[in-house]
This record gives structure tokens, C-alpha cells and sequence, in this order.
């Protein structure tokens, strides 16, 4: 059946705009013009060790688990403060005499990814510091300031020196990703901040890792063809590849969901969800 093709082709192929739901966010403000830092977030600790989510191929489909990897070498001094160091480990840190010890890094993710877990990887060598990781969010009309929103906020403990840990943590409920919103015409950008309460190698920072999926986005409230309506099993599938530019339906304002498939209609689907092209 076409309806079925069709939605394995969607399996393939899915960066729809979508909107942002389901997360609890906290209105934050922006970084303080002094040397003390805002309070650490009271948060779980997190699961400590080098723990990864269920094992799943990097590809596309509904299923399979992108790594959006966030090198440390990518974090860079935010404001005033000083360049970060960086020890034979790879891990950075905030170098002696950094009064700010902030460090931004960009998030950029495809739109309709559905991102479920994140992994920080710190070294802690001292009782008395710690390192706080956020995901920082801008939402920018274009016609006014931006409004900033932390997904992430967590905070290592200042008890004891347990060297080299990898925190896992589950996004519940998982975020959907936008870039933009065309209803608004809103740009959304995003960014890692690490802040290290102390100076010098003894508190590092390693890679950041965001784990996604791509989705399926919901269908709209009123059916575009007059033979698949709201309540037809394919509904959602075909809207999306309405949307998406890759079919037009049969004609007569129908998509003919049971017509059976040619292999011109076939390579038409393939071709537009891909966007295959060839060189010049």
C-alpha cells in the first residue's frame, strides 16, 4: 500500500518544524557583571559513570539514537573572562586568575530532533569545587530581546574527590527541537555554559553529549485530502509528506491511500525526501 511506503520513506527522511513542548523551563537572566556566580541548581547528582543510553545505530528512522557530540575544545570564554586551559587529558579548565570561569559552546540540532539523554563527563580532584553544566536557550522575535531558558542546569557535589565520572541523565519528558517558528517568526539558538567554581586543573571539563531521535510530527486539525481525514491510520504520515513537499496527492482534491505504487512514483518520493541532486 502506498500509505505504508510512504511511511517507511518518512522513517528516512524527517526535519519538520515542529514546537517546543513539553519541558518544564525556568525563566534564568543573564550572567551577572561581577565576580560571584548565581547559585548552583539543587539537582540529583545524576547516575555517575561512563553510561550511554540503549544501544542504537547513528541514522535515520524513528528509533535510532544520534550522538550531537559537544567537544570540550569547543567551549570558548564567555564575556571577560579569561581563555580557557587545556590538560594533556583533553579536559578544559578555567586558568589561575579567571575571575568569571564561564565557558559557551553552540548546540545546533536539526529541527524536529526529539532529544532524550545528555552525558557530562568532569574530572573533580578537590573537595571544595565544582562544575556546573547548562543548555541555554534564546527564543528572538527579531522585534524585541530575546527570552533565555535553561533545559539543563546541574551541578556536581563539593564532597570528595572522586577523579574522573561520567553523569548520565534522561530528559522526562524528552524535548523537541526547534530552529525556528515560522508562526512568529522567532530564531531559536542554543549553547552549553560550564562555569567552574574554582581555578586550575584540579576542575576539567570533557565532552557534552545530546542523544536524539528523529519523529513524526503531528498531523494538522483539518485533513488536506478529502480520502484519508483525521481519524485514518496514515493521517499523521501523510501529512507530513505533504508538508514536507514530497507528494501532492492523486488528484480531485484526494490521495488515494489503497492505489498501488509505480516505480516512477517511487523514485519521485525517494528523490524529493532526500533532496538528491548530482554534481555539475
Amino acid at each position: 500500500m502506498r500509505s505504508r511506503v510512504l511511511s517507511r520513506v518518512l522513517g528516512m527522511w524527517m526535519l519538520t518544524f515542529v514546537v517546543v513542548a513539553g519541558v518544564a523551563m525556568a525563566q534564568v537572566g543573564t550572567v551577572p557583571g561581577s565576580t560571584a556566580p548565581p547559585p548552583p541548581a539543587v539537582s540529583a547528582p545524576g547516575i555517575e559513570g561512563p553510561l550511554l543510553p540503549p544501544s542504537s545505530p547513528e541514522s535515520y528512522g524513528l528509533v535510532g539514537l544520534t550522538a550531537h557530540v559537544v567537544a570540550a575544545q569547543d567551549f570558548h570564554a564567555y564575556w571577560e573572562g579569561l581563555g580557557r586551559g587545556s590538560s594533556s587529558n583533553t579536559y578544559i579548565y578555567a586558568q589561575s586568575g579567571d575571575t568569571w570561569r564561564y565557558f559557551d559552546a553552540p548546540v545546533r540540532l536539526p529541527s524536529g530532533a526529539l532529544v532524550q539523554y545528555y552525558n557530562f563527563f568532569r574530572y573533580d580532584n578537590t573537595a571544595t569545587g565544582y562544575v556546573r553544566l547548562m543548555w541555554q536557550v534564546a527564543t528572538c522575535p527579531g522585534d524585541a530581546g530575546c527570552t533565555q531558558t535553561n533545559y539543563i542546569d546541574h551541578s556536581t557535589d563539593t564532597v570528595g574527590t572522586p577523579g574522573y565520572v561520567g553523569i548520565f541523565e534522561t530528559f522526562s519528558p524528552p524535548i523537541t527541537w526547534r530552529n525556528t517558528d515560522r508562526s512568529t517568526g522567532e530564531i531559536i539558538s542554543s549553547w552549553l555554559r560550564v562555569y567552574f567554581s574554582e581555578t586550575g586543573i584540579n576542575l576539567g571539563l570533557g565532552p557534552v553529549v545530546l542523544w536524539y531521535t528523529r519523529q513524526v510530527s503531528p498531523g494538522p486539525a483539518t485533513a488536506t485530502f478529502a480520502d484519508v481525514p483525521t481519524s485514518h491510520w496514515a493521517f499523521q504520515f501523510v501529512e507530513a509528506l505533504v508538508d514536507s513537499g514530497i507528494t501532492a496527492g492523486c488528484g480531485g482534491g484526494n490521495y488515494c491511500p489503497d492505489g498501488t505504487l509505480t516505480r516512477a512514483e517511487m523514485a519521485v518520493f525517494l528523490s524529493a525526501a532526500l533532496g538528491l541532486h548530482w554534481e555539475d
